[in-house]
């Protein structure tokens, strides 16, 4: 693709920052991945990303130069162990790239919303195509294996109702009207990307070198264990079914695929997205008592991600954004 010289607006010049910083760090997570996976259509999955990732960092790169904007030093092959065992098993590999898969999709379509060049319209629509692409085969692989991450399902209605009253909105004491199919779809994902997310901070824990960074990651289990527990338990008191948990997803293993750096900018920005989609969730959310929960699940978030950007800052591991 020819990329003609232009002028970057704000908005231009924070989403192409964002893109690459998240396509370049997971470049070395997922070969390592490709290393070791044994499973040949997971690693099919896992390799069709890693090109994605490749791509598009070198497209982005080929606009910065273009525009005589400085490349992001990011990572390297120094942050990566191609010798090391599997951390994790390739079912995770795969639960792992479909998380990645639906964070590109958000990602990417924010993007394009705001992004202001044509020619970056057209790069991050192509990237899009590329998403969808690679949801879709996760998707279908997931759903194979019987290991897709379902919602419960729901009887559907007989008639429409309306909200009659504003004990809608209750939920501190006394009865407690049913989750609506929202809310339901709300709590499910949350106990889901935190079972997730303890799995990935249990196998950093497990390697890391940096004590200052494993007790940080351990600080990370606690609170996705909480939050696990609290989803689960709203579950329980419906009568719907619980979330998976992944506990052994993840080898016992001292030898780490990842540099420290690499294993904590990846947790940071772990963080940073958990923020955007709590709040999406907390618009989604009419009971009081559910919103309160991820009121403080966004507060938690936040000091839990300020914690990380002082390690990082700490260590001058923390590259800072484009700025007037």
């Amino acid at each position: 693709m020819s990329l003609k010289r232009e002028k970057l607006s704000s908005a231009d010049m924070a989403n192409l920052w964002k893109v690459y910083m998240i396509e370049n760090l997971l470049i070395p997570y997922k070969k390592p991945m490709v290393h070791t996976c044994k499973d040949e259509e997971i690693k099919s999955v896992i390799i069709y990303a890693l090109h994605l990732s490749e791509r598009y960092v070198k497209k982005i790169a080929e606009v910065y130069k273009r525009n005589n904007h400085p490349i992001p030093v990011g990572f390297n092959e120094n942050d990566m162990d191609l010798d090391a065992p599997p951390l994790f098993t390739d079912k995770f590999y795969l639960i792992y790239i479909h998380e990645m898969a639906k964070l590109g999709l958000r990602t990417v379509s924010q993007a394009i919303e705001i992004t202001e060049s044509k020619t970056l319209q057209k790069l991050f629509n192509e990237l899009l195509d590329d998403y969808q692409l690679l949801f879709k085969q996760t998707s279908d692989l997931l759903m194979a294996r019987k290991v897709y991450p379902y919602a419960p399902t729901l009887y559907i209605p007989e008639k429409v109702d309306f909200i009659e009253d504003n004990n809608y909105l209750s939920g501190w004491v006394g009865k407690q009207r049913p989750l609506n199919a929202e809310e339901i779809l709300r709590i499910h994902g949350t106990a889901h990307r935190n079972a997730v997310s303890k799995t990935l901070l249990t196998g950093f824990s497990k390697v890391v070198k940096d004590i200052e960074i494993k007790k940080y990651l351990e600080r990370g289990i606690k609170n996705a264990n909480q939050i696990i527990g609290d989803m689960q338990q709203i579950l329980i008191n419906e009568n719907l079914p619980l979330t998976k948990t992944l506990e052994d997803e993840v080898y016992d293993s001292s030898n780490s695929p990842y540099s420290d750096k690499l294993i904590l900018v990846h947790v940071a920005q772990m963080g940073a997205g958990s923020i955007g989609i709590y709040g999406t969730d907390l618009a989604s959310i009419f009971r009081r008592d559910l919103g309160a929960k991820f009121i403080k699940m966004i507060g938690e978030a936040l000091i839990y991600g300020e914690e990380g950007m002082r390690l990082l800052i700490k260590r001058r591991w923390i590259e800072e954004p484009p700025k007037n």
